[in-house]
């Protein structure tokens, strides 16, 4: 049998914590709580357990200062409760850049759902690799605009680890010209639109959560969490289409429909680039989108955050790439167009 995942568990609320060891007592080991960020720290820094659950909002030391401490001293998957205010959402995203492994939305009612996620998101964290703060590195990407000569298509499945790796780069990404980015980025529900204005705050080209019927463009585009994605023509332009879940859909955004469903408009105009994340969602849309000549890039399993995702499609992949050499490869390609 093997041995339970070690949880510390940091949490203002005595109500939530006791909530929280009940459900999670089958599947893991509970080595100690907290109700500040003080004692959370150091009770993390002396149990040194496999995965930390941390509120966002402490009291004596928030739970973004909480995360930076403990991946300077004892780099630990860190899994961030928070709520929907604009400042939680903001300082959500800062720290998963830097610190969090994932987050999970902390509703006001604790149920079965939430319940679910949690065990379910816990097990996912605890498996992936973790480094100090001060080790991550941003790839020294290009600064010149480059006007690409033929429109094309980016699709970036990501999941785990996804924002950190975003913010490495999409800086550059945005700068080449007639390239349009679509984001498949697993995420909680009603956290995409904070994840856009985040994305929007680093890039130079225009960020916008997909609608129906927007046209797309030279712009960033975030998959909703509600809908699977796909396009349809009209006139001279071609629109995004919002479509109904799969049924028994587990991930959203789901990756492999968005993989399929632009491959089947773009053909050889799509570029997928599948990133960090646990699982194998966008090997079958991979798979899909080959057979329509479109491109196959994956992120080397071996700079991933999560390297499952990445690993899944390495028999399909037109290239394997590291986070420096992505921007340099889609040029290319784009030049090639």
């Amino acid at each position: 049998m093997l041995e339970k995942k070690s949880v510390f568990i940091i949490d203002d609320s005595s109500y939530t914590r006791n909530f929280l060891k009940e459900i999670l007592i089958e599947n893991f080991n509970i080595v100690g709580e907290a109700g500040d960020g003080v004692a959370g720290l150091k009770g993390v820094l002396a149990k040194r357990p496999d995965i930390v659950l941390l509120d966002l909002m402490l009291p004596k030391m928030n739970g973004d200062a909480v995360a930076k401490g403990i991946m300077a001293s004892s780099p630990t998957p860190i899994l961030l409760m928070t709520s929907l205010t604009d400042v939680e959402i903001e300082k959500s995203f800062d720290i998963l850049e830097t610190s969090v492994v994932d987050i999970i939305k902390k509703p006001a009612e604790l149920d079965s759902d939430f319940s679910n996620r949690l065990i379910n998101k816990l097990k996912i964290v605890s498996n992936i690799k973790v480094y100090k703060l001060s080790n991550f590195i941003y790839p020294s990407l290009k600064t010149n605009p480059f006007r690409n000569k033929v429109f094309t298509v980016l699709a970036i499945g990501i999941s785990t680890g996804g924002p950190k790796v975003l913010k490495a780069i999409l800086p550059g990404l945005s700068k080449i010209e007639n390239l349009a980015v679509v984001i498949i980025q697993h995420i909680e529900k009603d956290f995409e639109q904070g994840l856009a204005d985040w994305i929007n705050s680093y890039v130079d080209k225009s960020v916008n959560l997909i609608k129906n019927n927007i046209v797309l463009d030279d712009s960033i585009y975030i998959a909703p969490f509600e809908h699977n994605i796909a396009l349809k023509s009209s006139g001279n332009n071609i629109k995004f289409t919002l479509l109904p879940k799969n049924p028994g859909q587990i991930n959203h955004p789901c990756i492999d429909a968005a993989y399929e469903n632009l491959a089947k408009v773009l053909g050889k105009k799509l570029i997928c680039l599948q990133m960090t994340g646990m699982g194998n969602d966008g090997k079958a849309g991979a798979e899909v989108a080959k057979k329509y000549k479109s491109k196959i890039l994956v992120q080397d399993p071996e700079t991933a955050i999560a390297e499952s995702m990445p690993k899944s499609v390495l028999h399909i992949a037109d290239d394997i790439l590291t986070l420096e050499n992505i921007e340099e490869k889609i040029l290319k390609l784009t030049e090639k167009q």
